[in-house]
């Protein structure tokens, strides 16, 4: 998982949130995997 698909689902405001949250649900029950380098980028 990318940073960019993380900010995207978590920030309403970004112009990529809808399709972010929609491609989310898609996966809800596939495990997930991040990095320690995407959570560094979004803190």
């Amino acid at each position: 998982m990318d940073t960019g698909f993380v900010m995207a689902v978590v920030n309403d405001k970004d112009q990529h949130h809808p399709d972010a949250v929609k491609l989310a649900n898609q996966f809800r029950n596939f495990p997930t995997v991040i990095t320690d380098a995407v959570l560094n980028e979004t803190a």
